[in-house]
């Protein structure tokens, strides 16, 4: 399967396919030679590798509200024993992890386009001076 993947149906389809020990061992390989300076540096590199902004707009660690959990995803397992793997990443806790793959995910909808959750929030509007001293007019 290409990478990044780019819908949630592909998302379903590789944790599909991961339910396969080799697949899982083969990819862990692939994905640890993404590298990274930093631990936070790999997780970032490791994210933006097999998700697009777009599938990362529709998850969350925990799938609350409208979206759907990464915590549980086979593919979550697969990015930390990848980066496990990494010269960077062999100290490193699961809570680490998860806090940076937290983050990848809360701002993936403002690197997808560049105004995320913004986009569909109404727009407030406010009455212009004129229009709010006649309302008071009339109601004097």
């Amino acid at each position: 399967m290409d990478l990044p993947l780019n819908t949630i149906e592909q998302l379903d389809e590789m944790e599909r396919q991961l339910e396969d020990p080799g697949l899982q061992k083969r990819m862990v390989s692939y994905l640890s030679r993404m590298g990274g300076a930093t631990v936070d540096d790999a997780v970032r590199r490791l994210m933006q590798a097999v998700l697009s902004f777009a599938v990362g707009s529709e998850l969350n660690w925990v799938g609350r509200g409208q979206k759907r959990s990464f915590r549980n995803t086979r593919l979550q397992g697969v990015l930390f024993r990848a980066l496990k793997r990494t010269s960077v990443g062999k100290q490193a806790t699961h809570h680490q992890y998860a806090d940076v793959v937290k983050k990848w995910l809360r701002f993936a909808p403002f690197r997808q386009g560049g105004t995320g959750r913004r986009c569909c929030k109404p727009s407030t509007e406010f009455p212009d001076s004129e229009e709010t001293d006649q309302r008071q007019d009339i109601l004097m």
